[in-house]
């Protein structure tokens, strides 16, 4: 079992960042005692024991649940939107709780404590068919807990560890009941998981979760969104590049996310785009600061003939604000450029496009095509397009870091009023360029942007050790994994081969080992599920 760290502290010799290696050989130590505590101590949990520590573990986990509903109901910023939002997308949930939070040890990513669920929903249920003596409340409460724990690893959806749920289910279902009923209940529990899964595919979380999974299964091209496709790009580079003695040996445990960083840098200075927005047809993403209005994503189609249009929708706020949308732009040296947004008139007719200060902007009216006021810019103007849309675009010099802004004033053209009224626009393709307007273009290195910005790990542990040790160390972990599985396997321990399963998947999505909170779940869950089972005398 330590075999694979053991590969890990030899290639800290041949790293060239020694300080990063040593943290993470420091971080990654409980690796290596946990091995020899159970193997050369003979160190024992009784299956009482185990179960107390169980449910005391259900107990913590149910009291987090709680602490984080708390954080999400005495949050205002709730309010943005109606509950039914939250219910169907966890992040908006997430995002309340963090605003809320007063510490970072606490922990609400859900790849991290879906693990802890998988395993208290899987320990409720296999006790549920054990103790088949024990009274109608105790099993009933098993029961409760079960579908407790199920209802939130389908709310938050961590993809690796919704399947485990799932695949340790049916085999709890296969061992405990007959053929026929078997078969009767597995019919009912997947029409309930499609059920489920229905309610859920309006999660845009899970959406790009589906559409990950299908780009990956065939050539097309589905709106994923997600970092990982170029870490993985990324990933691959670093190999394509790779001499045989870095395939075999790996470049090195403290030099991992250096290489990351050096190749996303690199993969983004060959493919500069002209537009200097990211997000230009996402307005609400996070990207984009939102002041006092509201996005309906992908409501209408677009001039590119695809409903991925946005509304815009003014916030109804009873005192005097300005609403619009925004992003930062940094400026190196005093140059022309060019603002440009796609806009189609909704239930209001005008929109202010504003690049520098607040005195540099212009506001357009996209229902006759004009110009209805004009700000210190060096430039304006409005073009039609098919199907009641209008480019309209600004260009102005700047000389330091400024705001590229989209907003609604009011029928006086107004940048700061009271809304009382739900006024609307469409928006879509909105462009930054250095110079004169030019054909509109999507940024794609929106998502390499985020992994430079963030210096996102290989958020793959097993592309993490082939990576640090190469093919030595990657084949020596698997023999850990494998040894694990195979230990389950002959126990015949559900609640092992559950474990088994939910890391597996996990380091397939996430580094779970670069975190503490991943690191420390798997060394309990081994101290715990792993140690030798030898019947002890109770005092």
């Amino acid at each position: 079992m330590a075999g694979y760290f053991i590969i890990l502290l030899i290639s800290a010799l041949y790293s060239s960042n020694k300080e990063e290696a040593i943290k993470v050989i420091i971080q990654l130590t409980p690796l290596l005692i946990i091995p020899f505590l159970l193997s050369f101590t003979n160190f024992s949990v009784s299956k009482k024991k185990v179960s107390t520590i169980f449910i005391l573990f259900i107990c913590v986990n149910i009291s987090f649940t709680i602490l984080i509903s708390y954080f999400f109901i005495t949050n205002p910023d709730r309010f943005e939107f109606d509950l039914k939002h939250y219910l169907l997308d966890y992040d908006k949930f997430q995002f309340i709780i963090n605003n809320n939070l007063y510490t970072p040890y606490f922990l609400v990513h859900k790849p991290y404590f879906s693990m802890g669920f998988v395993l208290c929903a899987i320990f409720s249920l296999h006790t549920f068919f054990q103790k088949k003596s024990a009274t109608f409340f105790n099993q009933s409460i098993y029961l409760l807990l079960f579908f407790y724990f199920s209802l939130w690893i389908f709310y938050a959806f961590s993809f690796p560890n919704v399947i485990a749920l799932l695949l340790s289910i049916v085999l709890i279902l296969y061992l405990n009941l007959k053929k026929n009923v078997f078969l009767t209940t597995l019919f009912i529990f997947f029409v309930t998981i499609a059920i489920f899964l229905n309610i859920k595919s309006k999660d845009i979380d899970v959406k790009r979760g589906f559409n990950f999974i299908k780009s990956i299964a065939s050539n097309e091209k589905f709106e994923v969104n997600d970092t990982r496709f170029e870490i993985y790009k990324t990933f691959g580079n670093i190999v394509s590049k790779s001499n045989f003695s870095e395939l075999i040996f790996g470049f090195g445990v403290g030099d991992v996310q250096d290489k990351l960083n050096s190749e996303y840098l690199n993969r983004l200075s060959l493919n500069k785009s002209r537009n200097l927005l990211y997000f230009s047809e996402e307005f609400n993403h996070k990207y984009w600061f939102r002041n006092n209005i509201h996005v309906n994503a992908n409501t209408e189609s677009s001039p590119a003939s695809k409903k991925n249009a946005d509304l815009i929708i003014l916030d109804k706020i009873s005192q005097e604000v300005s609403h619009n949308i925004c992003a930062n732009v940094k400026v190196k040296k005093e140059e022309l450029y060019t603002f440009s947004i796609h806009a189609k008139k909704g239930n209001f007719n005008k929109l202010i496009l504003r690049l520098g200060n607040i005195n540099q902007r212009v506001v357009f009216n996209v229902e006759t095509g004009e110009v209805f006021q004009k700000l210190n810019v060096e430039n304006a103007e409005i073009i039609e397009l098919k199907n009641g849309w209008y480019r309209c675009y600004i260009s102005v010099i700047l000389k330091k870091d400024a705001l590229a802004l989209i907003g609604i004033p009011n029928e006086k053209g107004s940048y700061v009023y009271t809304s009382k009224t739900d006024k609307n626009l469409y928006f879509w393709g909105i462009q930054l360029e250095k110079g004169r307007i030019s054909e509109y273009v999507k940024n794609k290195n929106e998502q390499l942007q985020i992994a430079i910005d963030k210096k996102l790990n290989t958020h793959n542990n097993y592309l993490y050790f082939l990576m640090s040790t190469g093919i030595i160390g990657l084949l020596s972990f698997l023999v850990f994994i494998y040894y694990l599985f195979k230990k389950s396997l002959k126990s015949k321990d559900v609640l092992m081969f559950s474990f088994c399963i939910t890391i597996v998947l996990n380091f397939l999505t996430e580094n779970i080992l670069s975190r503490h909170w991943g690191l420390m779940f798997i060394t309990f869950m081994l101290i715990l599920l792993f140690s030798n089972r030898k019947k002890t005398i109770e005092s």
